[in-house]
Order: structure tokens, then sequence, then C-alpha cells
């Protein structure tokens, strides 16, 4: 059974993550993700669970910085979840005896319509997790308090779900992706992610000449992002990824094109994508 690491408490969206990927696997929760990570590098799990994107926040840079300094690890499959959030009580009661909403902020401000509507007057209480908000009105003797989580978390703590899909806005989407130190069945895989940043940032054409690579050769890039390399204004390093395999000719001919140019280029996973 492979050991499968998430960034915890139980019953939060990457734990849920976790559980569609891993069910019948053995799932570990860590406490950080600097603990996390280091599970992965000292081989104590086989595998990791994380948030890489959300469609309203975009991508996750610690993510992203990780796999870009890491030696081994790689990205061996992704899914998308749709962000349901749910308001979760003790009780089933009326919203105007709601005195306390809980919850992380983030969760709390991605449903400011509702609870502007329903719940004008009740408190936000902020935590540190959605999962941990819910922990808390568990033990709460109070029944005016609710939580604002996933549905799984109310399930597993065995409370009432009050209102489903109270986010603002109904489109709310993460890409999770699964992280190892070794990448398998290369034959199946349909995506591929690399990072890479230029030797001569301010030579001309430089991007365009990446861009041309892929479009000679009729493969459909996904996404394209660039971040700062932190080693001064106008370094950037760029993100991209791309429908293909790398053991397809045509690809590994657009890499070994695209590295000429390169002062660091790396392959941060060929993977199955699950949409």
């Amino acid at each position: 059974m492979k050991k499968i690491g998430y960034l915890g408490p139980k019953g939060t969206f990457t734990d849920e993550a976790a559980y569609k990927y891993a069910k019948n696997e053995n799932r570990i929760e860590y406490s950080s993700f600097s603990n996390l990570t280091e599970a992965l590098e000292n081989h104590c799990v086989d595998e990791i669970v994380v948030p890489i994107e959300n469609s309203l926040h975009g991508t996750v840079i610690e993510i992203i910085d990780y796999l870009i300094s890491s030696k081994n690890a790689q990205i061996i499959h992704e899914q998308y979840m749709h962000i349901n959030l749910c308001l979760i009580g003790k009780k089933v009661i009326n919203y105007n005896q709601i005195k306390f909403i809980t919850s992380k902020e983030e969760a709390l401000s991605q449903c400011r319509k509702f609870i502007s509507t329903n719940i004008p007057n009740s408190k936000q209480i902020f935590a540190p997790s959605t999962a941990q908000a819910i922990m808390d009105i568990k033990k709460n003797q109070n029944d005016s308090i609710v939580a604002v989580g996933p549905k799984r978390a109310a399930e597993i703590f065995e409370l009432n779900i009050l209102e489903q899909n109270i986010q603002d806005k109904k489109n709310n989407i993460t890409r999770f992706v699964t992280l190892s130190n070794e990448n398998i069945n290369k034959n199946s895989h349909d995506k591929v992610s690399i990072a890479f940043a230029f030797e001569q940032t301010d030579a001309p054409g430089l991007l365009f000449g990446v861009f041309k690579s892929f479009a000679d050769r009729n493969i459909n890039l996904s996404k394209i992002e660039s971040r700062p390399t932190g080693d001064g204004i106008g370094k950037y390093i760029f993100l991209i990824d791309f429908v293909g395999n790398l053991l397809d000719s045509n690809v590994q001919k657009c890499m070994q094109e695209i590295r000429k140019n390169c002062s660091i280029f790396k392959v941060l996973g060929n993977y199955c994508s699950n949409l």
C-alpha cells in the first residue's frame, strides 16, 4: 500500500483531493507544507497531493518554487475540483438564529454576498482552516455558531449542512497535482509542464522563438506564465504547460530547440490529466 501525504487537517479540500486520488491507499496528513515536502524528499511517503492553481487566485507559487528547486520531485497526475462551500451547523437552525460564523478568512470572503444577504448581523471568527473551523463548532456548546467549509468535513464530523454552494462565484475550481520522486507510466501521459529562463534576458525575439518551436510542431499550449527569478528586476522564469508526451519525437525536438538559449530548463512533470 502506498503512503500518500497531504496538507491537513482532515476535512479540507486537499484532504478530499487526496481521498479522490487514492482512497484505498494510506493517506497521511502533515501540519505544514515544509513538513509535507520534507517527507517526500526523504522518501517517508511515496507521493504527495497539493493544490497548484485556483481559478480565482491563480498559481500557488509555493508549489512552483518547490518543483523548480527540488532535484527529484515531479508532477505525475492532476485533477480538477469544484470548490463547493457549505454552511454547516451542529443543528438545523434558521438564519436569524445564527450569531457567529467561523472559517478560514479566504473562505468567508468568498461567501461575502451570501453572508451579507442572509446573516448580516453575524460576527465572523477566523480559523486557521475550514476543517479547523468545523472541528471548533463540533466542540462548541453554543448552537448559534456555524461554519463555512467543505461538504466532506461536515460528513466526517457528523454535522448538518444548512446550505450548499454558498460561494459568490460558482465556477471556483482548484487544480490539484500529485508529486512523486519517480515518474511512472510515461506511455500514458498526455501533458507536460516545463520551467525555463533565458541566458540573455534582453535579447529580442526569445519568447517568440519558443512559441514558434511549439507552433511549428503543432503542439498546443494550455498555460503560459512568468514569475521573477529573485535575482533582480527584469529577470523571469517562464512556466509552460502543453499537451503532449516527452516520448513523442516532435516534443523531444521542441525541447532540444528551446534548451539552446536557456540558462535554466527543467521538466516539472509529464503526467496524466484528469479533467
